[in-house]
């Protein structure tokens, strides 16, 4: 009677499927179990439990362990069961979610030391579907006019340079060009637009009439860039607001923001309005 206890003991300590467990003992039979006593017997029960525990655990019911990791989705006990790192009220969950964020971005392995740190930098998604980091203040505070860009690979590489440095810039992206626009120079104000395009260099597209330090940027529903906010030359928040098409050099002037505004959060939203926050 050991026998069986032993075996029905290692089933239950191990198995997830309960009609798997049933079936085993019927099939050991009562009769035959109870003279199972030598250790040389026992050999093969155990060896038959543990190759039914090893696999059944290793199914979509189980993750980590002896067991390879569960993607997004599958039962887990701890975040070491997930191959997203993140196990969450019992089930493997995307990092990138609450309550962390999934950090990417290879840097390259020879040629540069992309991502440089800084700060004021703009962002922008270029045509090519990569991200790219433009200007900003390096930790010195001095401008810059680098640009490094995240491809679809999640990898760092540098980029062609700004033909100006700035930092605190206006930023619009469309599925043909990415275009950077005014914010604050090594000494003066960036009175310049330029894009990149299908080419890898940015160019300068046109310099503008009015003066915006950094101002919030985006594309209207009607293909013009708008520009607005920032601050003027003496530093003080302006509501200003003004549009114009990429190539332009004079800007068409729009109803001022409600509220005056600088280093401002600005996107098109889905309904076609432009959001300043």
């Amino acid at each position: 009677m050991r026998a069986v206890s032993l075996v029905v003991l290692l089933l239950l300590s191990s198995c997830t499927d309960f009609d798997a467990l049933t079936r085993g003992h019927e099939d050991l039979g009562v009769d035959a179990a109870v003279t199972v006593d030598a250790a040389e017997d026992l050999a093969e029960p155990i060896d038959a439990a543990l190759a039914i525990d090893a696999a059944l655990s290793c199914t979509d019911v189980a993750c980590g362990g002896s067991c390879p990791a569960c993607d997004v989705g599958g039962v887990c006990l701890v975040d070491g069961d997930c191959q997203t790192g993140a196990c969450i009220s019992g089930h493997c969950e995307l990092v990138s979610g609450p309550p962390s964020w999934l950090a990417v971005g290879t840097a390259p392995t020879a040629g540069g030391t992309a991502p440089i740190a800084r700060n004021d930098l703009m962002l922008g998604l270029g045509p090519d579907g990569a991200l790219y980091a433009m200007g900003g203040h390096d930790s010195s505070n001095t401008t810059l006019d680098t640009v490094e860009r995240l491809d679809t690979t999640n990898t760092w590489a540098t980029s062609s340079n700004l033909q100006k440095k700035r930092a605190l810039a206006g930023v619009v992206s469309t599925p043909s060009y990415l275009a950077v626009l005014y914010g604050i120079g090594t000494s003066m104000a960036q009175q310049s637009v330029e894009s990149i395009a299908s080419t890898s260099m940015f160019q300068t597209q046109s310099n503008l009439a009015a003066v915006f330090l950094a101002p919030g940027a985006a594309i209207g529903s009607d293909g013009r860039i708008y520009v607005f906010g920032g601050t003027d030359t003496p530093g003080n928040a302006i509501t200003t607001a003004q549009s114009f098409l990429l190539g332009d050099t004079n800007l068409v002037t729009v109803a001022s923001l409600g509220t005056a505004r600088a280093r401002l959060a600005a996107a098109t939203g889905s309904d076609g309005r432009i959001y300043a926050i």
